[in-house]
């Protein structure tokens, strides 16, 4: 009994076929992870400008407390320093 071209590759068809169906939903699971992985970089770039900005901040508001306390330590050098000076000077002088 003589099989015909289909039959007789009909045993090969459905894991060649199975294979294309897995490929396919592969291709969408890898795409829905790649929409994923976009959405986590997009996140932590805008965390990464968020955290440059704070660094930014903090780097100002350290100078501005450097210039106040040498503001404030000069002050108190310049009292001491006077009354060394001239010991009747007490003038109290609010530093804030």
């Amino acid at each position: 009994m003589r099989l015909s071209g289909l039959q007789k590759w009909a045993h090969i068809t459905p894991p060649i076929l199975s294979k294309i169906v897995q490929k396919e939903q592969s291709s969408d699971i890898e795409t829905e992870e790649n929409k994923e992985i976009d959405i986590v970089s997009k996140m932590l770039q805008k965390e990464d400008i968020a955290i440059d900005v704070a660094w930014n901040l903090l780097k100002r508001l350290t100078a501005q407390i450097k210039d106040c306390r040498g503001t404030i330590v000069n002050q108190v050098l310049e009292e001491a320093k006077q009354s060394c000076l001239d010991p009747s000077f007490k003038e109290e002088e609010k530093i804030f």
